[in-house]
């Protein structure tokens, strides 16, 4: 028994039963090209594996000092946090002294201005100290030449006249009777 079948080159071939198809099998020659590619692309594949050993390798040896330099960079994000933190801490502490100076400051101007107006408080009783003594200074010359006034009309025997009177009242009249007697 035949059969027909397509062959390779698309031609009706006529093969027995039970026989394989041979038309349908590659030739020695398409077997040895295919072969040539086949170890073609191994020899590529092995050149590839061997490339990318090279580049693994190249990588893992980059990877190591930028993997060193990235924790030490880490390490370095935190001290600077916690430089940060302690900057904050000191900023919050010198705005409660700078609020505490200025507040030390007006104190400071508030004790001088009311040392100020003592010193002028001070001027002002020693002015009038200065006036009462010499008021004082006047009164007791004047009842010390009434004295002698008095004496002297005592001895000689004559009548006090209305300006050589003194009054217990030293102000005034002090004044104006010391001003008769220079």
């Amino acid at each position: 028994q035949r059969r027909r079948q397509l062959g390779t080159t698309g031609k009706t071939v006529l093969c027995r039963a039970g026989e394989p198809d041979t038309s349908q099998l590659p030739s020695r020659e398409d077997f040895a090209q295919q072969q040539q590619k086949l170890s073609q692309t191994h020899e590529a594949v092995c050149k590839q594996e061997q490339h990318l050993k090279q580049l693994r390798e190249q990588v893992a040896t980059q990877l190591r000092p930028k993997s060193q330099a990235l924790e030490a960079l880490e390490r370095r994000a935190v001290e600077i946090k916690e430089r940060l933190r302690i900057s904050d801490g000191v900023a919050c502490q010198l705005f409660e002294l700078k609020c505490h100076l200025q507040e030390m400051g007006r104190s400071v101007q508030r004790r001088e201005h009311a040392i100020e107006q003592l010193k002028r408080q001070q001027d002002v009783e020693r002015s009038r100290r200065a006036t009462l003594h010499k008021k004082l200074e006047f009164a007791a010359a004047d009842l010390s030449a009434a004295r002698q006034v008095d004496a002297g009309r005592l001895w000689s025997g004559r009548p006090p006249t209305q300006n050589e009177e003194l009054h217990v009242a030293v102000g005034v009249q002090a004044d104006f009777t010391h001003a008769e007697a220079t």
